[in-house]
C-alpha cells in the first residue's frame, strides 16, 4: 500500500499490521510493504501479484502437491518468494510507527 494513500487506507493497513503483530496463537504469517510517497492503488498487480500468490501457495502446499505449473516462469510474472520486485519501491515498515 502507498504510505500516502489518497483515501488514507494506509492507516487501516497499519492498524491491521499492529493487530497481526500481536497475534501469537497461532502467529500471523503476514508481510506488509509500503510504497514511499505512493498513492492509492500502489502495489503489485497483474502478473506480479499472481506470481507472489503462487509462491506463497506453493510454500504452504501439502508435501505431495504438484506445484510446478504454479511456478512456471514467465518474464516479469513471478516475484521471488515473499519479496516484491519494483526496483526498490517497496520498503518494509517495522511495527510501532
Amino acid at each position: 500500500v502507498g504510505d500516502d494513500d489518497t483515501f488514507f487506507l494506509n492507516d487501516a493497513v497499519e492498524l491491521l499490521q499492529a493487530f497481526l503483530d500481536g497475534v501469537h496463537n497461532p502467529a500471523a504469517d503476514a508481510e506488509f510493504h509500503y510504497g514511499r510517497n505512493k498513492q492509492h492503488c500502489f502495489g503489485p498487480y497483474g502478473a506480479k501479484l499472481v506470481g507472489m500468490m503462487a509462491h506463497a501457495m506453493a510454500a504452504n502446499a501439502p508435501a505431495n502437491a504438484n506445484t510446478a505449473s504454479w511456478l512456471t516462469a514467465r518474464p516479469g510474472a513471478a516475484a521471488p518468494p515473499g519479496r516484491p520486485t519494483s526496483e526498490g519501491a517497496y520498503w518494509p515498515r517495522a511495527s510501532g510507527r
